[in-house]
Formats: structure tokens, sequence, C-alpha cells
């Protein structure tokens, strides 16, 4: 893991709680929140997940023993996506 230094100088900000940083992380992913922050990293990732290519991936830090994270999240799009078809399209 890299120390808080390296994610500061990349714009991120420390968020109040981990929940607070799990629910904007996916609302970010969604394009509903932080629509000013890395757009071109949220298309990639999301290029990712409408290809299939996380689809059978191990998601690092997945800990099926806990309740909520990052990679809980995005393991929740990646399903929605193969049920219910692809996430809309983004504008840069």
């Amino acid at each position: 893991d890299k120390a808080p230094a390296h994610y500061f100088a990349k714009g991120f900000k420390r968020a109040p709680t981990a929940q607070n940083a799990i629910d904007r992380y996916e609302s970010w992913l969604r394009g509903t929140s932080d629509k000013d922050f890395q757009q071109e990293r949220r298309a990639e990732i999301l290029k990712d997940l409408r290809s299939g290519v996380l689809l059978g991936k191990t998601l690092r830090y997945f800990n099926p023993r806990a309740t909520d994270s990052h990679a809980h999240r995005l393991l929740k799009l990646i399903e929605e996506m193969n049920e219910s078809g692809p996430l809309p399209e983004i504008k840069l």
C-alpha cells in the first residue's frame, strides 16, 4: 500500500469515514458524483467492466468476510452489467 501523500498528490481527499469513501467510489463510477475527478481513469474502469475483462478475475483487496468495500461495489457493478446489460456510455 502507498502512503497517504501518494494519493493526495493525485488529487484524492481523505473521506470522513471508510463508508463514505466506499459510497463515493460507487457514485463516482456511476457518474452521479465527483464528476470533475479523474474521468479518464473512470472511463478506463468502465471500459474494463463493459468488455468483460474483469469477469472471473480476483479483485485486489477483496475480502469475502467484509460486509462492504470498494471491491464489493466493483463486483456489484460487474454483476449488474452481466444481468441487465452495460451501464450507460459516459461522456468525458
